[in-house]
């Protein structure tokens, strides 16, 4: 499963560094959490951290390919819009789980970044096979991560006046 290790990693930076409640979702056999489920059509989060005052719906991705991380922002998109037009309701032992905030992460977010922290690797985009060092990045590239969030924002906000 290509989610297995990046929604690992996330489990125990989030252990070793809080005290929140931490469920995986049943489809993760090698994270020592309590597992979640979902009902209804579509898919779920990988995680889910119920806090104080929020729970917080984690879909985690692997940061290897920048292609993979966007991917993860439209499935933060539709995993939200289905939890918000109610076909898909989190369950942990029978009770369900209110969804207060979706969030995409990688394995670099610890370290605040979705995409690789460590400016020396080669980046890849699998959409056009391009392979390019670091800081030589095409432009196209640069404007995509820098506004992935502005659309998701937007389309959120679309959504809810709509």
């Amino acid at each position: 499963m290509s989610n297995t290790k990046p929604a690992k990693e996330i489990y125990e930076w989030i252990n070793e560094k809080t005290d929140v409640e931490i469920l995986s979702h049943s489809k993760y056999d090698n994270i020592p959490t309590p597992n979640y489920t979902f009902n209804g059509k579509g898919r779920g989060a990988d995680l889910i951290i119920r806090a104080s005052q929020y729970n917080y719906a984690i879909i985690t991705k692997d940061n290897s390919s920048s292609d993979t991380v966007h991917d993860g922002a439209t499935h933060l998109a539709r995993y939200w819009q289905d939890y918000h037009n109610s076909a898909v309701k989190y369950v942990h032992e029978d009770d369900h789980i209110e969804i207060d905030v979706f969030l995409l992460a990688t394995q670099d977010s610890e370290n605040g970044h979705l995409f690789k922290s460590n400016r020396e690797k080669k980046l890849e985009r699998k959409s056009n096979h391009v392979e390019v060092t670091a800081g030589g990045e095409p432009p196209l590239s640069s404007t995509r991560s820098t506004t992935i969030f502005r659309v998701l924002y937007r389309f959120t906000l679309f959504h809810v006046q709509s």
